[in-house]
């Protein structure tokens, strides 16, 4: 996973090194929440804002054009969900923390233009993500995707789940300039993910007992967690009962505050005079 964050990260530099070479340039930081909706997220819009977690990142950007901007950005949020932050589902007594890592490049479309003293966009890209959901069990924090608690790799189950995948990053924002070199900016971004396990809960229990002899006591004793409530034995559920909602993808979100630094027009660009460009850059040509 490390090599291939660093490869895309390098290929991502190249690219907004190439772009920069003509185009205004700009580089900066967020810092603001991050939160997820998915089958252990509170009921209510308003429990999941009061759930959200830290998210920071680091950005570069550069304007194709008065309408037109490209940004790419790496970004490190944390999400978690709780059942006993849900009325409805307190039995069921499901909970986790991920901490997810992501690499992105989005256009961001600009209806009235770059150049106003306030600007509005909308932006979409693609991104992947690297997540790894965890839960508290007696005291100490394990990982859930290893112990197959829906019965992945398990014969006549589904395999494992990548813990590294693809996403789409939509958004809305606003960019305000602070004098000549910096700007102030404000942004929410939602993630289709195209998948359903972030919080390792998607489809159906699966018994006790099989569970047991096929992935080991401590994916029995996480996946269904009823008993534990209830202070009763583990439930001898049929396998097959529902456990989540395998019919709507989770979802995970950011709302940040951007502080960029405009570097000018072209990123190696020693002021009005010709671009050193060729000189430092030594990515491909694009």
């Amino acid at each position: 996973m490390k090599n291939y964050l660093e490869t895309a990260l390098f290929v991502l530099t190249c690219v907004v090194a190439s772009l920069s070479v003509s185009a205004q340039t700009e580089l900066g930081f967020n810092v603001g929440i991050s939160t997820y909706n998915g089958d252990i997220a509170p009921a209510t819009q308003v429990e999941v804002i009061m759930n959200s977690q830290a998210s920071l990142g680091v950005y570069g950007r550069v304007d194709v054009g008065r309408l037109l901007a490209f940004r790419g950005f790496v970004q490190q949020s944390k999400i978690r969900g709780a059942d006993a932050d849900r009325a409805t589902s307190q039995e069921r007594n499901l909970s986790f923390r991920s901490n997810i890592l992501e690499m992105g490049v989005v256009a961001e479309i600009y209806p009235l233009g770059t150049n106003n003293l306030v600007s509005p966009f909308v932006s979409i890209g693609a991104s992947v993500y690297n997540f790894n959901p965890e839960t508290e069990y007696n005291g100490r924090w394990v990982e859930l995707q290893p112990l197959g608690t829906e019965g992945q790799g398990l014969p006549g189950f589904a395999p494992k789940y990548g813990l590294t995948r693809l996403a789409v990053p939509i958004g809305l924002g606003v960019r305000y300039p602070m004098g000549d070199n910096f700007v102030l900016g404000a942004q929410a971004s939602g993630r289709l993910t195209f998948f359903d396990h972030l919080d390792d809960v998607s489809g159906n229990y699966v018994n006790y007992y099989e569970l047991l002899d096929g992935n080991g006591s401590l994916s029995a004793a996480v996946a269904d967690r009823t008993g534990e409530f209830n202070n009763t034995d583990p439930r001898n559920i049929e396998t097959g009962t529902r456990r989540g909602d395998p019919t709507d993808n989770d979802w995970f979100y950011t709302a940040t505050i951007t502080i960029g630094y405009r570097l000018g027009s072209g990123l190696f660009n020693s002021g009005g005079g010709k671009s050193n460009a060729g000189k430092y850059n030594r990515c491909y040509s694009f």
